[in-house]
This record gives C-alpha cells, sequence and structure tokens, in this order.
C-alpha cells in the first residue's frame, strides 16, 4: 500500500511541477487527457465469460470433469433475444465440456427473450438467472430430455 501511495504522490507531483504550469495549455491537456482516460475505463464493459460457442456465452465450472455453465456477455447484461437452445455439450478449444448449469444472471434483462431450450445435462438455475425477462413463454427441455423422461 505504500508503494502505491508513494506512486500517486510522485505522480501528483510531477503532474503540478511548476515545470508544466508555464504552460497553460499543457495542464488543461493533462486534465483533459486524464478526464478521458476515467470515462473510457468506466463506460467500457467488463466481460464476464470464458468463452462463447454458437452465440451463447459460458464459463468453465470444472477442468475434470469438464464442465460449464451458461452466463452473460458483459455486465450491461441483456445478451440474449428470440430463441435460445442450449446445446447439452460444447466445445471450447480441444476441450468438449458438459453444460451442467444456467448461471446467475445469465439471462438477466434479456426483454426480448421467447423461448430456452435445455438438455438433460441441466442440473441447476442459479438465482436470478431469467429475471426481467418479460417475454419469455416457454422454457422446456430438450427432445432427448423429454424422450427420457
Amino acid at each position: 500500500m505504500l508503494r502505491f501511495c508513494d506512486g500517486l504522490k510522485q505522480f501528483c507531483n510531477n503532474f503540478n511541477h511548476p515545470a508544466n504550469l508555464i504552460n497553460p495549455n499543457t495542464f488543461k491537456m493533462k486534465r483533459v487527457l486524464l478526464l478521458f482516460a476515467a470515462i473510457l475505463a468506466l463506460s467500457t464493459p467488463s466481460f464476464a465469460y470464458d468463452f462463447e460457442s454458437g452465440g451463447i456465452y459460458y464459463n468453465i465450472l470444472s477442468a475434470d470433469p469438464a464442465t460449464v455453465e451458461v452466463t452473460y456477455a458483459t455486465s450491461a447484461y441483456n445478451s440474449y433475444s428470440g430463441e435460445v437452445t442450449i446445446p447439452e455439450t460444447v466445445t471450447n478449444g480441444e476441450t468438449t465440456y458438459s453444460v451442467v448449469v444456467i448461471g446467475a444472471n445469465a439471462f438477466y434483462e434479456c426483454t426480448g427473450l421467447t423461448k430456452v431450450v435445455y438438455p438433460a445435462s441441466i442440473v441447476g438455475v442459479a438465482k436470478n438467472a431469467f429475471e426481467k425477462c418479460y417475454k419469455l413463454t416457454d422454457f422446456y427441455p430438450s427432445a432427448a430430455r423429454a424422450a427420457a423422461s
């Protein structure tokens, strides 16, 4: 923590150094650049997934056994619309994963989502997975799961 504070103090001292204040335009430009950098950092969405396949976003839960959960693309949510069919397995690189969970907030605020078909491999649906999915009317197992019942 001390190193960070010392570095921050040095940055502030250099920023306000008299040599930089001689030309008022230099000081203004630095303020504008800092403001721009801060706005850019805050407006860039953070990604919430490990990989994407077929328009669905996944987080890796375990390497052995290879399992994943369905998740959302960014912290802005609303990653899906229309009809979504979740596959039983998905491949990323050379690894094939079983899709076992619909993760927390996976379909959160997907206001255009109308239908979700899930595979027999799904063993859990996490909190708020379908919160604010106002147009979702169909949520049912795939034909393989229906035939097994």
